[in-house]
């Protein structure tokens, strides 16, 4: 699961052996961002690396290097190592063929965000229940990727630095990559970041398993929802997913 050509989240393997169901590169990435105390790094996230830099390391990841030993070749790492693993993560999640958040999960939180009916509290409820809806090894994914997310979020304001990357900012940065309809990829965008943001926000209300039951939420239909956002009914219990769904193999850079 360490190639970026062929990893699908269905057959990825941390070999970290901390993270389980998340792909090397991404495991290995947070984890050095971590132990290096990076994430309050202005900007992070936000800033791009050089193109030639970037391609440099996929090359050497597509040809079975796995990102851990890449990394040891820097005994000192400082703001450009840092930056060039933000955009690795962004890189990883932009280039699956499918969304993490599947299509039929983002037409919901859509819907459930763009409910003028719905509380705040309501909301975060459904965002819940739509997540569990999610195949496991995308949960796992996001369960990883979120609470990272807040753990930076949280980082930059205390840091208090210009460029601050808070949960809001993350979303912007994320939410286009992550959730959206492939068919019509702007359909939502607002209400999606918002609701990427959220989730940040309450990262540790979406683990990858859970056995709590969700407490009923209704919401009344709404208005000029474009038809491929409408779920089939919101306020009904969540079909159970496809048992054996995955998601695809990235796209080749």
């Amino acid at each position: 699961g360490r190639y970026l050509q062929v990893t699908a989240l269905g057959n990825a393997k941390d070999i970290t052996g901390e993270m389980p169901f998340v792909p090397e590169v991404i495991a290995t990435a947070i984890q050095f961002l971590r132990k290096y105390k990076a994430l309050g790094t202005p900007e992070l996230f936000r800033k791009s690396v050089s193109l030639s830099l970037m391609e440099e390391l996929k090359k050497q990841l597509n040809k079975g290097l796995t990102l851990r030993t890449f990394l040891q070749r820097y005994r000192e790492p400082g703001e450009s190592e840092f930056m060039l693993l933000a955009c690795l993560i962004k890189h990883y999640c932009s280039a699956l063929a499918e969304p993490v958040f599947t299509v039929e999960v983002t037409k919901q939180i859509i819907v459930a965000q763009e409910s003028r009916n719905t509380s705040q509290e309501e909301k975060l409820l459904l965002f819940q229940r739509y997540f569990q809806l999610l195949p496991t090894t995308n949960r796992y994914f996001l369960a990883t990727l979120l609470p990272f997310l807040k753990e930076v979020a949280d980082a930059q304001v205390s840091a208090g630095a210009d460029g601050c990357m808070n949960a809001d900012n993350l979303g912007i940065v994320f939410a286009p990559s992550t959730m959206y309809i492939p068919d019509d990829p702007t359909f939502g965008v607002t209400s999606a970041t918002k609701a990427f943001s959220i989730m940040i926000k309450n990262a540790k209300f979406f683990p990858a398993e859970t056995s709590l039951p969700f407490p009923s939420v209704k919401t009344e239909p709404q208005q000029g929802i474009h038809p491929k956002l409408r779920p089939r009914n919101i306020s009904d219990p969540p079909t159970p997913p496809p048992r054996r769904r995955i998601l695809p193999t990235p796209q080749k850079s």
